[in-house]
């Protein structure tokens, strides 16, 4: 009791039960009854959550914070620490901080967080960490607008353009095709892909006028995705 009465407050609480082979349940109850404890956790001041998000995922993790902050016990550490969306950086697995450091500033950090499973302020935390610096999105280019130009119409699935623009998030192709005016095709009914695997085979694009709303090139690309080619014509 004199133990708790001198210590608690000033060393981890753990560390007390430690010390005194007790639980910290037993030690937080002593100290109550000893009128030293607190009813209720004192709320954290903005200085403290600085300290939390600048050393929890440093690497030291909750070591470090609770070096600075040694009336907080590790618990009640982990807790401020989610609600900040910082993570240790033992939680980070090489590979998310590979995809991170070539992902950062090309793609939305939204983007990022739902790729890794992070949250955005864990992102965010863990690109200052490693001094990515600021998102600064990459100005699209021109041959990058091309083919978004020439592909976005043709194709019902936004997966297939990705694939032609790696470095660009869905998103980040759909906002930019919104910007230049384009639509995407819509699905191809059953009856129209019927009509393509039959006739296309002998009409090539010329099969344009059995399929109304159609373009040439969504004829093409379509078959092409089909495995369709015109069959060669009789000499």
């Amino acid at each position: 009791m004199d133990f708790v009465e001198k210590n608690y407050g000033k060393l981890p609480t753990q560390q007390i039960a430690d010390f005194l082979g007790r639980g910290i349940p037993a030690v937080r109850a002593m100290a109550l009854k000893l009128g030293i404890g607190r009813t209720g956790a004192k709320a954290w001041s903005p200085a403290e959550i600085a300290i939390v998000k600048k050393y929890y995922s440093y690497g030291a993790g909750i070591v470090m914070v609770q070096t600075l902050l040694p009336h907080r016990d590790k618990e009640s550490i982990r807790k401020q620490a989610a609600k900040a969306g910082v993570t240790d950086a033992r939680d980070w697995h090489p590979d998310a901080i590979k995809f991170l450091k070539e992902h950062y500033g090309h793609m939305n950090v939204e983007d990022i967080a739902t790729t890794l499973n992070k949250t955005v302020s864990a992102v965010r935390n863990r690109a200052t960490v490693l001094k990515l610096g600021k998102v600064r999105l990459r100005k699209w280019t021109r041959e990058e607008n091309a083919i978004l130009t020439s592909e976005y119409a043709n194709s019902d699935n936004l997966n297939e353009i990705h694939a032609l623009l790696p470095h660009r998030s869905r998103r980040a192709i759909a906002t930019q095709a919104t910007k230049l005016g384009l639509k995407r095709a819509e699905a191809w009914t059953s009856e129209e892909l019927s009509i393509l695997q039959q006739y296309y085979p002998a009409l090539g694009r010329k099969v344009v006028a059995m399929l109304p709303g159609r373009t040439i090139g969504a004829i093409h690309h379509q078959a092409v995705k089909l495995g369709l080619r015109r069959y060669a014509k009789d000499s």
